[in-house]
C-alpha cells in the first residue's frame, strides 16, 4: 500500500516517515509471577483512570470528545503503537503524535487526500522533528488496516465517524456503514490483548443514525469474556455524539 505521491512531496524531510509493516517488539523479562502481579497492577491503575476519567468528564458535561481523550491516557503509553482509523482535521492524530513519542508508531486512515495532507502539516506544525513518532499515513479505506499494521500490536485505535466539514460547493464525504463494520472487524485483530478501540458516532446527518446502529449491534456480540463494551452519551443533547468503547481484557487467542 503507498502513501499518496501529495504527502510523500510534503512529508520527505520527516524523520521516521515510512510505510513499512510493523511488529510488536515486546519482550518480557520478569518472571511469569512478577509479570502477573504486574499486569493486574496495571489493569486496576487502568480502570481507576478510566473511571475517573468518565466521572469527572461527563458529569461536569464536557464535551465528549475530551472524555474520550482522558480515557485514552490509560491505554496509550510512550513508544506505543496507535491507529487514528478517521484522521479527518488530524486533531486525534496529533493528541496520539504527541502521546506516543519519538518511539512510537501513528497510523493515520482517510479516504480523503487533502484531509491527510492537512493532518500532516498539523502534526509537523505543531511537534518538533527530534519529538516526531514514525508518522504512517494511508490514503484508503480503514477497512484496510489489517494490511497496514501488524496484527494485535496496537494499545488504541480510535474512529471519529461522520464527515470532515468541507467547503459549501463540495459534497460531504461521509464514513459509510458497511466499511465502517469491516474497519471495526479489523481493529479488533489490530488491538492488542490490554488496548481499546475507541468509537466517536455522529448521528445528526443523513446515515449517521443507521451507521451507528449498525456499530452498536456489532459490539452488542462480542464476548464479555474477552471485551468489555460501553457507551457513553449525554442523552439531553440530542445533537450529542455517542462514545462507544471496546476495552479487550486480555484473553484474545492470538
Amino acid at each position: 500500500m503507498q502513501c499518496s505521491s501529495l504527502l510523500q512531496r510534503d512529508c520527505r524531510q520527516w524523520r521516521n516517515l515510512t510505510l513499512c509493516r510493523i511488529k510488536s517488539t515486546r519482550r518480557c523479562s520478569v518472571r511469569p509471577v512478577a509479570a502477573f502481579k504486574q499486569m493486574q497492577h496495571a489493569t486496576g491503575t487502568r480502570r481507576v483512570s478510566t473511571v475517573s476519567a468518565l466521572a469527572n468528564g461527563m458529569l461536569s458535561g464536557t464535551r465528549l470528545t475530551s472524555v474520550a481523550q482522558d480515557i485514552w491516557t490509560a491505554y496509550v503509553q510512550e513508544g506505543d503503537a496507535v491507529v487514528d482509523a478517521t484522521a479527518g482535521n488530524g486533531g486525534d492524530t496529533l493528541w496520539l503524535a504527541k502521546a506516543v513519542g519519538p518511539r512510537g508508531s501513528v497510523f493515520a486512515f482517510d479516504k480523503e487526500e487533502n484531509a491527510l495532507a492537512g493532518t500532516a502539516a498539523r502534526i509537523r506544525a505543531n511537534i518538533s522533528i527530534e519529538n516526531m513518532p514514525s508518522m504512517h499515513f494511508h490514503h484508503c479505506c480503514h477497512s484496510l488496516m489489517q494490511d497496514v499494521v501488524a496484527l494485535h500490536s496496537a494499545s488504541l485505535i480510535c474512529f471519529n465517524l461522520g464527515y470532515l466539514p468541507s467547503a459549501e460547493d463540495k459534497p460531504q464525504t461521509t464514513t459509510e456503514q458497511f466499511s465502517t463494520l469491516a474497519a471495526v472487524a479489523a481493529a479488533l485483530n489490530t488491538v492488542n490483548d490490554r488496548g481499546l478501540i475507541s468509537i466517536m458516532a455522529y448521528t445528526g446527518h443523513p446515515g449517521g443514525q443507521q451507521e451507528y446502529e449498525a456499530v452498536r449491534q456489532h459490539l452488542q456480540a462480542l464476548s464479555p469474556v474477552k471485551w468489555t463494551v460501553s457507551e457513553h452519551r449525554y442523552i439531553n443533547r440530542p445533537t450529542a455524539p455517542v462514545l462507544m468503547c471496546v476495552a479487550a481484557k486480555g484473553t484474545k487467542s492470538h
